[in-house]
């Protein structure tokens, strides 16, 4: 992993010589970071690759992308989900999760939640490709985000939140946005949440970028590609505000584009 100061991004790229697809990664450590008010998780740049199989898991049949992990234990023997955020791209419309369980399952719009905690992308395309589940291709820009939006009575927050969270009570909601327009939303368990944030919602938690581990296999997946941008914010997102992140990051990434044309 190295900064690449043609493009002006963190180019994550494993190395000529491994197996297990490894290209290194960012562990940033900040106390006093908490999300039990909600989340954005934003990525913005350009996958070179999507999910790969890691030849340690050859077996298992397991192919995944890693972007992203806040984890007190990445290489430890005790790696498992639930006890971490995740978000991790895999061949099969996953996105992320945040505990080990979710009272509340069930589908949203072109997402799902499974119960264990996954929250996923359904496909929209019988070949089941990557552009299908996650809404953008491997090798262009892209920005996608990730709202975590838990329901409060907080009157502020009550135009933020749908019909269906007003009348169920117990839920928060998921919402997935690609190049700053809503693709998907899901609903968890807010009860399953607070379980969670009682794992990885601390200052012993460190954040890690262009890595993640799956399931309880201790295998880790690395990124490879160009990170432009990484933005995690400690409160919900609005969707003008996610469509107007977007609107400035490309706008500056185009206009670089430019000057290295001219």
């Amino acid at each position: 992993m190295k900064y690449d100061e043609t493009t002006k991004s963190l180019k994550f790229n494993e190395s000529e010589e491994n197996e297990t697809g490894e290209g290194g990664y960012v562990r940033l450590h900040q106390d006093g970071v908490r999300a039990k008010d909600g989340f954005t998780f934003e990525f913005y740049g350009n996958l070179d690759r999507g999910p790969y199989q890691n030849v340690l898991h050859r077996s298992r049949d397991i192919l995944a992308l890693g972007i992203f992990i806040r984890t007190n234990n990445l290489l430890g023997s005790n790696n498992i989900a639930g006890q971490s955020i995740r978000v991790i791209l895999d061949n099969s419309g996953f996105l992320g999760d945040f505990s080990n369980h979710s009272v509340w399952t069930g589908e949203g719009k072109n997402m799902s939640n499974m119960g264990s905690g996954d929250i996923c992308c359904l496909p929209r395309d019988e070949e089941l490709s990557f552009e299908g589940y996650y809404g953008f291709d491997i090798g262009s820009d892209v920005q996608f985000s990730i709202v975590y939006l838990p329901y409060e009575t907080d009157v502020e927050k009550q135009n933020m939140y749908d019909e269906f969270m007003i009348e169920d009570g117990t839920v928060d909601k998921i919402l997935y946005y690609v190049n700053g327009k809503l693709f998907g939303y899901t609903y968890y368990s807010k009860e399953s949440f607070k379980i969670g944030l009682d794992k990885w919602d601390n200052d012993e938690c460190n954040f890690y970028i262009g890595v993640c581990f799956t399931g309880h296999y201790q295998n880790l997946y690395y990124l490879k590609g160009n990170c432009y941008s990484l933005r995690l914010y400690t409160r919900p997102l609005n969707e003008m505000e996610v469509e107007l992140n977007y609107s400035v990051n490309s706008k500056y990434r185009n206009s670089f584009k430019d000057e290295v044309l001219n």
